[in-house]
Parts: C-alpha cells; structure tokens; sequence
C-alpha cells in the first residue's frame, strides 16, 4: 500500500489543471470536443481530448498526447485529419468543435 501512495503522490505532483481558456478557441485542442466525420464510412463520432487520469476510449475521450488526438490539434472546422498507422491511413474531417471542460 506505501509503494501504491507513493506513486499516487507522484502522479499528482505532475497534475494541472486544463484551463478553459485553452477549450474554448476555434481549432481543437487540449479539453475540446470533436465532432468528426470518419470519412471511410460517413460516420460521426464525437472524440474528447483530456488528461491521462480521464481517457476513456469506450466514451469516446482520450489522453490527448495518444496518436489520434495530435493527429487532431490545431485543426479547424472543414479541415481534413489524416491519421498513419501501422495498418494503415484514417481520414476525419472536423465538423464542430466545443469545450470539454
């Protein structure tokens, strides 16, 4: 349990808050919410970048330094996401963005 508390301290010694600022602009970013369609299939699918402690990939949110999220920073409405992987090539494009948080 001491080497459990430990980690945990360490762990919260390296957190910081998402300010609101930061979710609110007109280009995705850390605390923002993507609507995006997945051009392959025409799906919608709503992605929200969050710290590591909130990832939850089954609802859709995810620790924003994985693959697919910095695929998505920067980006704004209309503009296209190209995502390269092992197996092979994503392409979304942005349809909204909104805060998170």
């Amino acid at each position: 349990l001491t080497e459990r508390a430990n980690a945990m301290q360490t762990e919260l010694v390296k957190a910081r808050p998402i300010p609101r600022m930061m979710a609110t602009g007109e280009t995705v970013n850390i605390g923002t919410t993507v609507r995006a369609r997945r051009l392959s299939t025409g799906q919608e699918e709503k992605l929200t970048f969050l710290g590591p402690w909130d990832a939850d990939t089954r609802k859709g949110i995810y620790y924003y330094k994985a693959p697919l999220p910095q695929a998505f920073m920067g980006k704004r409405v209309g503009e296209v996401v190209i995502l390269r992987t092992d197996s092979g090539e994503e392409q979304w494009e942005v349809l909204e963005i909104t805060p998170a948080i």
